[in-house]
């Protein structure tokens, strides 16, 4: 009969086996990874991987100038938008794998602020693109584009049969497409260059973010970065912010269910802090209900005149549609103590980051 201790002792050595296999386990799993396989990419993209195949190569054939270059992958939107689908998130981890046996390095683009905010201004190409529906299927359109001279250096085109996309359930039109239009139309009503009404027959990716609209520089990124950005359940998503001079900051956040969640109010960026990002506190886990939502971004020389909100769950909701935060925001003159006060010159600026999120 066994004793206490050899019934201890077997029970420690039953733990250490097991941690040794879980140990294994990632061993292997980390060696394929750097051979090139990822199991959790091959299950979710074995379907668009003969495609993306065809796009790699073709990109690839410029891949000499990219050698000892920084070269992102972005993620390929819809038609002249900014939108995501799930057809977007499979393409992009189908040409993560692609790219690299084809001979075209890809940088790391992982979910890290720190990183990300390191890597702003330090990429020289970038692989993007858009698709869209045509008779012959959905019509990817592929570029490598140079981020220093501004231009394309390499276009491929390819389409994938409908049929195929129904089949194994990769949705390529952004969900709630018509409704998430009208709502960017009313973020960025005064815009200078209004969405497009109908798409071109090879529209141009958009491979930098856009510049903000207004008297000095602003700016907004994601723990995904600069570039197009898709979230998928799960995931956490973390903003900076960055502007050129001393003001006061406004964040809005318009969920896709049209919710207004009001991120910064008035926060002041002091002279010192002007040019660098700041992290926003709050952190946001990817979730139901998905579609396309957008982060739009006031700054001022003056502060903000306040907005109607509600406090729920930890974060502020604001009560007010669009039109009137806007209008709020952008109209408002400051407010002096003394009529004869020389009154300085207000400026104000502006700019919105659109995010997709998809379930899993």
């Amino acid at each position: 009969m066994e004793t206490r201790q050899q019934k201890m002792q077997v029970k420690k050595m039953d733990r250490q086996m097991t941690l040794l296999k879980h140990h294994i386990i990632r061993m292997l799993m980390l060696v394929l990874y750097l051979l090139g396989f990822n199991p959790m990419i091959a299950a979710q993209t074995d379907h668009l991987q003969p495609y993306a195949k065809k796009i790699a190569k073709a990109i690839a054939e410029r891949a000499n100038i990219t050698k000892n270059k920084t070269v992102r992958l972005d993620y390929f939107t819809f038609e002249q938008t900014e939108m995501a689908a799930v057809f977007s998130r499979e393409l992009y981890l189908a040409l993560s794998k692609e790219l690299p046996k084809a001979g075209m390095l890809i940088r790391e683009n992982t979910n890290d602020l720190i990183q990300q905010k390191n890597w702003v201004g330090q990429d020289d190409y970038v692989v993007c693109g858009t698709y869209q529906a045509q008779k012959e299927g959905v019509v990817v359109q592929a570029y490598l584009y140079d981020l220093n001279q501004k231009q394309p250096i390499r276009y491929v085109k390819e389409a994938i049969p409908t049929d195929t996309l129904t089949k194994y359930k990769i949705v390529w039109k952004p969900t709630k497409l018509e409704e998430a239009k009208r709502t960017r139309n009313l973020i960025v009503e005064d815009e200078e260059t209004p969405p497009p009404a109908t798409p071109s027959s090879d529209p141009l990716p958009v491979p930098e973010p856009k510049p903000s609209q207004g008297d000095f520089a602003l700016a907004l990124m994601t723990s995904k970065g600069v570039g197009h950005q898709v979230f998928t359940e799960g995931e956490q998503m973390s903003i900076a912010v960055k502007a050129a001079r001393a003001c006061f900051l406004r964040l809005v956040y318009h969920t896709a269910d049209g919710q207004k969640v009001l991120l910064l109010e008035n926060i002041p960026m002091t002279v010192s802090e002007a040019g660098n990002y700041i992290t926003v506190p709050q952190v946001f886990e990817c979730a139901a209900p998905f579609g396309v939502e957008t982060l739009q971004l006031f700054a001022c020389t003056a502060i903000f005149p306040p907005l109607k909100t509600h406090a729920q769950d930890g974060f502020v909701f604001i009560d007010e549609d669009i039109a009137s935060v806007n209008t709020k925001t952008r109209g408002f003159k400051p407010i002096t103590g003394d009529k004869q006060e020389k009154k300085e010159t207000l400026l104000k600026s502006e700019v919105s980051l659109q995010v997709t999120t998809l379930p899993k």
